[in-house]
């Protein structure tokens, strides 16, 4: 996650008191709008729960009323501190700090609490209408869809929630995968344009195909996908291959289309909005995907053809981060993303590494792609093969603190995965690593270090 406080804003309270918002970005996206007790109560909330060794020190208040240098430090040491937390998976993942920042976006938007209809769909625009409460967390929302479409548990851990944007061509692009400290339905209104909010599966594992198989539901679902995928441009296929595809399709077929499209280049792939990359020159125009433990890149010539690909293995990354390169955005509300880089240290040949630097909107959606793959070659590196169910287990209440001072108790149903054996104490084998000379955080790979000479 990208968390930032690129402005602020002095707003009043209900009493007509003064006072200073903290605009909360995450992943580039305004999120909610918070002041400072109120991000010192997510402290001792958190304080609470993990204790003082888990967290960073808090940023110190002031007994006299802030100068603008000084709110602008505040800015500066409370963006670090969110950083710095967030960091950490646990916390991150923890019911506390979820409801939290799910009430805070509520309180932000002015949402009062109601039961709606949310629309969901799968790729094929299948839409069905879930009864959820407006701040449900999202993945309260997609265990109740799940339930409602009839996609059984066995599958719940390979799935996740989306926002997508339909072009005027009929092509589309993911936005953003949501968190589980987002309201879906909050989430789709702060977005601009005609968006969906869609399930789609998000596993590199091709043999989690297995468990679709086994389900009409989960079988419609993994079709649909594939289907939009393939139409979209993001499965290549040659004219005899598209052709073959296209028979299978008008006859309904969907395991003999399935079984087809398996063996197609890129199947299984995220395709991302065309960027700006430095390799293999300056200010090169590439397409990248991501899929089968590895970033493809397809260089683009002048004309927009496809004139170069390269493939850089996942396992071969050592190191990758995230830099905002500036403020982009258009008022506190506004659903444009700040300009961010996603640069990479990759092992080129044996003891020569190269930094790759990628510039687009959907970076961070790149980095969860990178995470995601490093967990899965964990996983399966360590035999782990146990089947991830979903279940809401638990209702849990917690204070939380209004902008106007007032206390409130919040609730949140917190959701587990059954027969999940993985220990969430533990994080995965994602580091991070500080380049003091610039003041940058990296993911540091685990995986790139059991790398040998066979996979160079």
């Amino acid at each position: 996650m990208h968390f930032s406080i690129p402005d602020t804003e002095v707003l009043q309270d209900s009493s007509g008191t003064s006072f200073v918002g903290f605009h909360i970005h995450v992943n580039g996206v305004h999120h909610c709008t918070l002041r400072y007790k109120q991000i010192r109560h997510l402290h001792s909330l958190l304080k609470q729960e993990f204790g003082s060794a888990a967290l960073c020190p808090f940023p110190p208040r002031q007994l006299l009323k802030l100068s603008v240098k000084q709110i602008e430090e505040r800015r500066i040491q409370l963006e670090n501190y969110l950083q710095k937390i967030t960091r950490n998976p646990v916390i991150v993942s923890s019911t506390t700090f979820c409801t939290f920042l799910v009430s805070a976006q509520k309180e932000t938007h002015n949402d009062n609490l109601e039961k709606v209809q949310l629309p969901i769909y799968l790729m094929d625009r299948q839409k069905t209408l879930v009864d959820v409460q407006s701040m449900e967390q999202s993945r309260t929302v997609l265990l109740k869809a799940c339930e409602q479409l009839g996609i059984p548990a066995e599958v719940f851990g390979d799935l996740s929630l989306f926002i997508l944007r339909r072009e005027d061509n009929g092509s589309f692009s993911l936005v953003k995968q949501l968190q589980d400290f987002e309201s879906p339905y909050l989430a789709l209104r702060s977005v601009f344009g005609a968006v969906l909010l869609v399930i789609r599966k998000y596993t590199w594992d091709l043999s989690a195909d297995a468990r679709f198989l086994l389900n009409a539901s989960a079988l419609d679902l993994l079709y649909a996908q594939t289907v939009a995928d393939f139409e979209n441009g993001w499965l290549h296929a040659t004219e005899d291959q598209d052709i073959k595809l296209r028979l299978y399709q008008g006859r309904g077929d969907r395991l003999k289309f399935l079984e087809f499209a398996r063996n197609l280049k890129h199947y299984n792939y995220v395709q991302f909005m065309p960027c700006i990359c430095d390799f293999p020159e300056p200010d090169s125009m590439a397409i990248v995907s991501a899929g089968n433990k590895e970033l493809c890149f397809q260089i683009c010539g002048a004309t927009g053809d496809i004139v170069q690909e390269w493939c850089f293995k996942v396992t071969r990354i050592r190191c990758w981060r995230i830099t905002t390169l500036g403020d982009a955005l258009n008022g506190t509300n506004s659903s444009n993303t700040a300009q961010l880089e996603l640069s990479f240290e990759y092992l080129m040949s044996k003891n020569k590494h190269r930094w790759i630097t990628v510039r687009s909107s959907q970076v961070v959606l790149m980095s969860l792609t990178l995470q995601k793959m490093v967990e899965e070659l964990v996983k399966k590196a360590n035999g782990d093969n146990s089947e991830q169910a979903g279940k809401i287990v638990t209702q849990n209440t917690l204070p939380y603190i209004r902008m106007d001072g007032s206390k409130q108790e919040i609730s949140s149903s917190s959701s587990s995965l059954a027969n999940d054996t993985s220990d969430h104490s533990t994080p995965s084998r994602i580091t991070f690593k500080r380049d003091e000379s610039r003041d940058r955080i990296s993911f540091g790979n685990s995986v790139y270090d059991d790398i040998g000479d066979d996979d160079l």
